[in-house]
């Protein structure tokens, strides 16, 4: 269902959630054609996160607040799922 219900949006907000007790997020946001830009919080760790394939795979309009841009098959694993700056690129975008 979560799934399903990213294919229609093109904003997602992620908002007081701590992911640093998430392992995998093995195709969370896979196939989210439409998802251009994904809002987190500095308190969005990543730092338990060990695996994860697929997570960005064919996510073509997704951007990171840095300028990161997805193009859908290379760099789409779980290592992308972080706050994109200059010295890490990621496709999430931090929420003023």
């Amino acid at each position: 269902m979560f799934l399903t219900f990213i294919f229609f949006i093109s904003l997602f907000v992620i908002n007081n959630v701590k992911a640093v007790d998430v392992v995998n997020f093995e195709k969370i946001f896979m196939n989210a054609t439409s998802l251009k830009i994904i809002y987190v919080s500095d308190d969005f760790i990543t730092t338990g996160t060990t695996s994860g394939n697929d997570v960005f795979t064919d996510d073509t309009a997704l951007v990171g607040g840095n300028g990161t841009a997805c193009d859908g098959t290379n760099n789409t694993n779980y290592l992308y799922a972080r706050i994109d700056t200059d010295e890490t690129p990621g496709y999430f975008t931090k929420k003023d």
